[in-house]
């Protein structure tokens, strides 16, 4: 697994505004450690081109061969020269004053599958799952009580594997949020999940968590979930967040609670093959930071 910022070389090849946007971009990725080169041939092309390079251009060809190298690309075009032409990049630019150096890792990682850093917090680092996650969570959820409030993964391994491989390129692609894996930095070991998914019937997006037995009690859903809202707020610009949990489930209640949910209504949602009764749980996520 790679942590910090992959993405080392920004490279532009612009045929018009190409001093404008290097300015720019060389100031506001400096604290990042990225370069940012201008180049204006093929052969400065190839000799800048490399492993952790991402280009940006407004010209098609230059896309074709971004492309034909498995280089990281997007697509660059100021609105004040007209409409947009049609692009083959996934990724289209019309300014890059708010573009940062997670924004352009986060393209980079997209682009070579691998999974986004969606938090850092004191003790943990909140990502997406990979597929050799899998047998960690299995060895999770084999605690004590641990699905006595949530749905089991499959019986067969391969089919949780295949569940999530459809899973990161469905959800991750398209909806830039969803379940992700908490990680405690000291080691490296899986100790959760978090995250955010839609619930249907309902406009808010829903928090959902989970802690490996022997993390319980200590900090760690707390953490992981005040990143997860965090996410929300700032990345998503989401007004609010919602949380069904059994009434049975006193600690998640509990920690709900100290996020700053409160109750708001008992409802019937689907659990496998029958409904359960859930207290939901509601959060206003505008204006001031939570607890």
């Amino acid at each position: 697994m790679e942590y910090g910022l992959l993405v080392k070389k920004i490279l532009l090849w612009l045929d018009k505004d190409g001093e404008e946007v290097k300015n720019i971009l060389r100031k506001t990725l400096r604290k990042d450690g990225i370069q940012v080169i201008l180049i204006k041939n093929e052969m400065e092309w190839r000799t800048n081109n490399g492993d952790n390079s991402f280009l940006l251009t407004d010209n098609e060809e230059y896309i074709d061969l971004a492309m034909s190298s498995k280089t990281a690309a997007a697509f660059y075009w100021n609105p004040e020269r007209g409409p947009c032409p049609s692009t083959k990049s996934k990724w289209i630019m019309e300014g890059v004053k708010e573009s940062n150096g997670m924004f352009f890792d986060r393209l980079y990682r997209r682009k070579h599958k691998l999974p986004w850093i969606i938090r850092e917090t004191k003790r943990c680092i909140i990502r997406e799952i990979v597929l050799e996650d899998v047998p960690l969570l299995y060895k999770m959820y084999e605690g004590e009580g641990i699905t006595d409030f949530m749905e089991p993964l499959f019986e067969n391994v391969e089919d949780e594997v295949a569940y999530t491989k459809a899973y990161i390129e469905s959800m991750y692609e398209f909806y830039q949020y969803g379940m992700w894996i908490v990680e405690k930095k000291e080691g490296r070991e899986v100790i959760g999940r978090v995250g955010l998914e839609h619930r249907e019937g309902y406009e808010e997006l829903e928090l959902g968590y989970i802690i490996g037995r022997e993390y319980e009690r200590k900090g760690f859903g707390r953490e992981a979930c005040r990143a997860a809202i965090q996410y929300a707020r700032e990345e998503l610009e989401c007004k609010a967040l919602q949380c069904f949990i059994m009434e049975e489930n006193i600690p998640s209640i509990k920690l709900c609670e100290s996020l700053g949910f409160h109750y708001l209504e008992n409802v019937y949602i689907e659990q496998g093959k029958k409904k359960e009764k859930m207290k939901r749980f509601y959060l206003d996520i505008c204006g001031e930071r939570q607890k």
